[in-house]
């Protein structure tokens, strides 16, 4: 978009672009820090040959299969304003057409973008990319730690997470959500044995960074204590690229028992 800008401005393939970087933002960015940089300055270059964009003043009106849903409404205030989200429950939806239409009046151009999510239980979803393979196994030793009866609070678990890349990758994280009611304890690994270069460890999850992920199996491992009772689920480990996320791969929930030491 940028080089039509500069050679060819009167290009109708320009205004499509300009539809499909904002259809492809999520919030107020991109899938990735670089990504946003390029759209940016693609953007910024595109108003600044149409300022026009900046003066908007009309009203969209929005109807899936024939039944209005939603109103929106845009001036110059409200530009830079968070997008205005129009949600549509299932409830609503009928079988057969459910035709998306949007009818504007007043100048300007309308951006939007539709998305259909659903959710299927926890439990229920499996891995469904080969890109990257995420295994996780706990020293009890189980795949899935309730299969090793209940754990005690204070337990010392050993967790191993290993990793295999079907190709040489640059920039990849792995992100192991914490189970509730564990700590994670610092200083019980060897650094200098794990392939990662950095990592962090949140409330809720640790993150592995990689620089350089070479193509082949690589094994991760932290410590965690058990302290407060109760039955918990693990979310799945999900390992992705930092600047292609879709690029990733991730293993099943599994739960862990801790016992009330009043039992």
């Amino acid at each position: 978009m940028r080089l039509m800008l500069e050679v060819k401005p009167d290009s109708g393939t320009i205004d499509g672009a300009v539809r499909w970087l904002m259809a492809m933002r999520s919030g107020k960015s991109w899938r990735s820090t670089k990504d946003t940089a390029a759209a940016v300055l693609a953007l910024a270059a595109y108003l600044e040959q149409n300022p026009d964009e900046l003066a908007p003043q009309y009203t969209a009106n929005v109807s899936v299969g024939g039944t209005q849903v939603g109103t929106a409404r845009m001036s110059a205030e409200e530009i830079f304003a968070d997008p205005e989200t129009i949600t549509v429950g299932a409830d609503a939806l009928a079988a057969g057409d459910n035709a998306l239409a949007i009818d504007k009046d007043g100048p300007g151009m309308v951006y939007w973008s539709a998305r259909l999510s659903y959710l299927v239980p926890a439990e229920s979803a499996i891995p469904t990319t080969e890109d990257i393979v995420v295994k996780r196994e706990y020293s009890l030793p189980a795949e899935n730690p309730v299969e090793a009866d209940t754990q005690q609070p204070g337990d010392v678990v050993q967790v191993t997470l290993r990793l295999t890349a079907r190709e040489d990758l640059h920039y990849a994280m792995l992100e192991e959500p914490i189970p509730a009611g564990c700590e994670v304890i610092s200083g019980e690994e060897r650094p200098w044995e794990n392939p990662w270069d950095r990592r962090e460890v949140w409330d809720r999850r640790i993150i592995f960074f990689f620089d350089y992920l070479h193509k082949g199996t690589h094994e991760v491992t932290y410590v965690m204590r058990t302290e407060a009772p109760g039955e918990y689920r693990i979310l799945p480990s999900t390992a992705s690229l930092m600047y292609f996320p879709e690029v990733r791969g991730h293993n099943r929930l599994v739960r862990m028992r801790v016992a009330d030491v009043s039992e």
